[in-house]
């Protein structure tokens, strides 16, 4: 399946509608409240209508890397506590 076909299967169900879209500041700035409040990624996925793995994707390259960079090897420990969210199975 090609890239376009997956975007556009994604984008035809409700629940990942905005998958391959452009964030907005807004969004992020939601990202940024829903991860300091441990809300799980499924439910963060659903709330911004995109797919569980590009919440993780957004989180470590707008959030994690810019805060650590370039001492993010030294501060792993810290990293993982600090962005470790609540498990829920896969479906």
């Amino acid at each position: 399946m090609s890239y376009g076909t997956r975007i556009k299967e994604l984008r035809n169900n409700e629940e990942t509608s905005n998958a391959g879209k452009k964030w907005t500041s807004d969004e992020d700035e939601l990202l940024v409240e829903e991860i300091k409040n441990k809300i799980a990624y499924k439910e963060i996925a659903l709330n911004h209508k995109r797919t569980i793995l590009s919440i993780k994707f957004r989180v470590i390259s707008h959030i994690i890397y810019p805060k650590y960079h370039p001492d993010i090897e030294s501060n792993i420990e810290k990293i993982s506590v600090e962005t470790k969210q609540k498990s829920v199975k896969a479906d």
